[in-house]
């Protein structure tokens, strides 16, 4: 069968050995110290002992055989990206800048790309998503028949970056909080859970599991069809375990990262199949901000989002940094373009909108979810706050509550630095900035009507209504009032 070259180089990119990316459907496990100044020991039967734990990255690729790929659909990502006490620096500085998909908000992010030569209407390629999003974690992606995805740029950095913003495709996603889907378990290598699709496909795929207490930190699933009936899924997988492990499996190659020059980030492994010694270079990303929080302040249906983090890194002269913020808004929240477009020319940030106007007055039942983006420029040092307003919709109303969330993911957040010295064509990529701890997301209780008081509500509003049409019609003047009849009764004549 065919597969998509594409596809299949889209991750394995620190898998410098053995890359998920290879014809022959090879799969690499790359075991790293948990922090630059760590170490693995390794010793007879390839056990592997950490002095503080082990941070394993899984390149992996395989086929998997479904019913029929929608043919409105060219491929889809998933990324899952737990909540996580404290992942490894070596997360942090290392591994996380090379995501293919560069989220590091708490959530189960989509991004769906359409296929480019498809005559399917929106709704028929979001309902297709939607089914397949279901098929492959067994569950239901969505709370009704089709998920309302959001149409937004493929790589929003790469818009905020060029000018010929037309040529970056668009393509539908979304963002879910991970206590939304608690029924969706993460298709794992390291720990095997659940009965889905993509789980068993995994399970059947590496039948031999390294037995240890994995912490996933990060998951990206790339997908795309080798013909109508099968499916190439690429899998980059991050885990971590303070156990000592016997990396014993022959289903993966694995490497043992035994040292890690902070320095020049020279990275030193070994095969442990061939016991070859090897090294490569890894950059390393650089720290510019910490302490980042986000909360939405105030009451009601209307509230502002509020980004505060501390600018701690070490500008060179003449260098100045911009802060690139992508937020995804659910269905039960929305940002009014107009208003953002009056912040924009008070100088409050650079606005980034994928949809020129809001329907701001549709409940929550039949709206989508958007996307809007804002560039700030970030001060030298010290503390920064990034505010924008977001409103609630109404939601349908229940009978046994008053309440219900309206859960906001938090913001995906990039930064780029440029000197007074570059060019107007000089190109610099924004770096994702990844923390400690992934951002959770933001809840907001939203009242909502109660069903039980529908036939009060119904006859009170009625009967408003005639009062006030009552005394609007006594509120003309006599003179208007004879011209009405007047008129009236010429037409009936």
């Amino acid at each position: 069968m065919h597969r998509p070259a594409a596809l299949l180089a889209a991750l394995g990119l620190l898998a410098p050995f053995a890359h998920a990316a290879q014809d022959d459907g090879s799969s690499s496990l790359m075991l790293w110290p948990s922090s630059v100044d760590a170490k693995l020991s390794i010793s007879g039967a390839n056990v592997v002992t950490p002095t503080a734990a082990i941070v394993g990255v899984l390149d992996a690729s395989l086929e998997l055989a479904l019913e029929a790929w929608p043919a409105a659909i060219a491929s889809v990502d998933i990324a899952f990206v737990p909540s996580v006490a404290a992942p490894s620096s070596t997360w942090v500085e290392y591994l996380a800048q090379e995501q293919a998909m560069p989220v590091s908000s708490e959530g189960i992010h989509v991004r769906v790309t359409p296929a480019p030569a498809s005559s399917a209407t929106p709704l028929e390629v979001q309902g297709n998503a939607t089914a397949l999003l279901t098929h492959l974690l067994g569950t239901p992606f969505a709370p009704t028949s089709s998920y309302r995805f959001a149409n937004a740029s493929c790589d929003v950095p790469a818009y905020a970056t060029n000018a010929s913003r037309a040529s970056i495709p668009f393509c539908y996603v979304a963002s879910r909080d991970v206590l939304a889907l608690h029924d969706v378990s993460t298709p794992s290598f390291f720990a095997a859970t659940g009965a889905s699709p993509l789980q068993r496909a995994l399970s059947s795929r590496f039948p031999t599991a390294l037995v240890a207490a994995w912490t996933h930190i990060y998951t990206h699933l790339a997908l795309a069809p080798i013909d109508r009936s099968h499916a190439q899924v690429v899998l980059r997988q991050v885990a971590e375990t303070a156990d000592t492990l016997s990396a014993t499996t022959k289903d993966v190659r694995v490497a043992v990262v035994e040292s890690i020059d902070g320095s020049n980030g020279l990275v030193s492994f070994l095969e442990l199949d061939t016991k070859d010694r090897n090294t490569y270079v890894a950059p390393r990303s650089r720290s510019f901000v910490s302490g980042v929080k986000t909360s939405i302040v105030g009451h009601g249906f209307h509230q502002t989002l509020a980004v505060d983090l501390t600018v701690d890194a070490t500008l060179k002269d003449s260098e100045t940094c911009s802060l690139l913020l992508v937020q995804p808004l659910p269905q039960t929240a929305y940002a009014d373009m107009d208003e953002l477009r009056r912040l924009e020319r008070f100088g409050a940030f650079e606005l980034l909108a994928f949809s020129k106007h809001i329907e701001i007055e549709r409940p929550a039942a039949i709206s989508t979810e958007h996307v809007v983006a804002f560039v700030a420029t970030l001060p030298p040092t010290g503390a920064f706050r990034v505010e924008y307003p977001v409103h609630f919709r109404y939601q349908s109303p229940a009978k046994d509550k008053l309440y219900r969330p309206s859960v906001v993911v938090a913001p995906s957040l990039y930064v780029r630095c440029t000197t007074a010295s570059m060019t107007a064509s000089s190109i610099v990529e924004w770096t994702s900035i990844v923390l400690p701890v992934a951002q959770p997301a933001v809840s907001v209780e939203i009242p909502v009507g109660n069903l039980s008081d529908g036939r009060i509500v119904t006859s009170v509003t009625l009967f408003v209504s005639i009062v006030g049409c009552l005394l609007l019609y006594k509120s003309f003047p006599s003179t208007s009032r004879a011209s009405f009849k007047q008129a009236t009764g010429a037409k009936r004549d």
